[in-house]
C-alpha cells in the first residue's frame, strides 16, 4: 500500500481535485464563521444601542409624569384588608386573571371573596372616597360624608371623626392613620436612568430590573404595568399591577385599576383594590378644600406638643379649625413679648431723658465759659 505522500506523488490528478474541493469547502466554512462571529460581535452593540434607547424614552415620560399633574380629584373604590388566605403569588394571580375586574366591576367583589379568609357581611365590601391634591396638600373624605375626613394643608394633619364628633390636630406624619399620596395611585419611577437595567421585552412592554426588584413598563406611555419588590435574596414582599389606562385631557394617562398585594414568607399577607370611578385634572378646587371646618359641639384636641396637649369645644360652627386651634391654644409668649411696647417705651424715654441730660450739661458748661 502507498503512503499519503506516495498516493500524492502518483496520481497526481485525483489529488489536486480533491486538495482544490477541500481548499473551496474550507474557504468557504470559514468565510461563513467569520460572518457569523461578526454578525454576533454586531448584534450586541444593536441591542445595547437600542436599550439605551429605550431607557432615555422612559426616563423622559417619568420626568414628564412628574410634573404634569398641579391639581387632581379622584373619586374610588377602595379595598384594604389584612384578613385574607394566606395564598402563594401564583395562587393570588390566578385567581386575578380570571376575575378580570377591567372587563366587569362586580368582578371585583368575586375576587375579594375568593382571597378573603371568612365571607365578608358587609356589601359592597369596599367604601367609596374622593381625594383632592394640590402639591403637598391633601383632603381625603368618604364620598358620603360619613366616617373620617382628613386634610393635609401643609403644615399639619387634621382628623375629624364624623361619627362621633372629635377633631385631631397632629404635627405632620404625627397621624397614626395613613392618608393616601397621588403617588400611590400612579406610580412613577424616577427618571434616572442609571437605576436600571433592561431585562426583556413583552410585546408593547420591557422589562426592567431595578436591582433585586423588576419593572414592567409600558413601552409607549411609560405606565408601570407592574412592580416586583423582592428582597436581596429574592424574596417578593410586595407586588403592584397598574391596568385598565385611560388618556385624560391634556394627555394625562392614568389608571383606572391598581391592585396592591403584600407578601410575608411567600404568602399573601395584605390585599389592596383600587378603582377610579371618575378623575379630574389640572383644574382649581373649590375654595376651602384644604380646609377643616367643624360643627358646633365639636371637640377638638391639639397634640402637636405632646408635652402640652390643649383642647376646647366648638360653640358655634367653624370653617377653619386649625385657625382657630392657632389662636387659642398657641404657646403662651413670653416676658419680651407680653411687654414689648412698654420696654419700647421704657427705652424711648431714657433715650429722651440721656439727650435733655446732654443738652442742659453742655449749656451750663457754655455759661461758665
Amino acid at each position: 500500500m502507498n503512503s499519503p505522500i506516495e498516493s500524492i506523488v502518483t496520481t497526481p490528478k485525483r489529488t489536486w481535485f480533491y486538495f482544490a474541493f477541500n481548499s473551496a469547502n474550507f474557504a468557504r466554512t470559514t468565510l461563513s464563521k467569520s460572518l457569523c462571529a461578526l454578525l454576533l460581535l454586531m448584534v450586541p452593540t444593536y441591542s445595547s444601542a437600542r436599550n439605551d434607547d429605550q431607557l432615555d424614552a422612559l426616563s423622559a415620560l417619568w420626568e414628564r409624569q412628574q410634573s404634569e399633574i398641579t391639581t387632581a380629584y379622584l373619586k374610588y373604590r377602595r379595598f384594604f384588608r389584612g384578613d385574607v388566605k394566606q395564598l402563594s403569588i401564583e395562587e393570588v394571580e390566578e385567581f386575578i386573571q380570571n376575575a378580570n375586574i377591567g372587563s366587569d366591576l362586580e368582578n371585583m367583589a368575586v375576587l375579594i371573596d375568593n382571597v378573603m379568609s371568612a365571607p365578608l357581611q358587609t356589601r359592597p365590601p369596599w367604601s367609596i372616597k374622593e381625594s383632592f391634591f394640590q402639591g403637598a396638600r391633601i383632603r381625603e373624605q368618604y364620598a358620603d360624608g360619613a366616617n373620617l375626613t382628613r386634610v393635609f394643608d401643609g403644615e399639619a394633619e387634621l382628623n375629624h371623626d364624623v361619627k362621633n364628633n372629635n377633631i385631631q390636630v397632629y404635627q405632620p406624619g404625627g397621624s397614626r392613620l395613613h392618608i393616601s399620596s397621588l403617588h400611590e395611585f400612579r406610580f412613577v419611577p424616577q427618571p434616572d436612568r442609571s437605576l436600571y437595567e433592561t431585562d426583556g421585552d413583552v410585546g408593547p412592554s420591557i422589562e426592567l430590573r431595578w436591582g433585586p426588584s423588576g419593572i414592567i413598563a409600558d413601552r409607549e406611555t411609560g405606565i408601570i404595568r407592574q412592580a416586583i419588590l423582592r428582597t436581596e435574596r429574592g424574596e417578593t414582599y410586595k407586588r403592584m399591577t397598574q391596568d385598565c389606562l385611560v388618556t385624560y385631557p391634556g394627555g394625562i394617562v392614568f389608571p383606572s385599576l391598581v391592585i396592591k398585594e403584600t407578601y410575608n414568607r411567600g404568602r399573601l399577607d395584605v390585599l389592596e383594590l383600587t378603582w377610579i370611578e371618575e378623575a379630574r385634572f389640572n383644574e382649581d378646587h373649590p375654595d376651602g378644600t384644604f380646609r377643616l371646618g367643624a360643627p358646633a359641639g365639636s371637640n377638638v384636641l391639639d397634640e402637636r406638643q405632646p408635652d402640652r396637649i390643649g383642647s376646647f369645644k366648638v360653640s358655634t360652627p367653624l370653617a377653619d379649625v386649625k385657625h382657630e386651634v392657632d389662636a387659642r391654644i398657641a404657646p403662651p409668649p413670653g416676658f419680651l413679648a407680653r411687654n414689648l411696647r412698654a420696654i419700647a417705651l421704657i427705652v424711648l424715654v431714657a433715650i429722651g431723658c440721656a439727650f435733655a441730660w446732654m443738652v442742659v450739661l453742655l449749656r451750663s458748661r457754655s455759661a461758665r465759659t
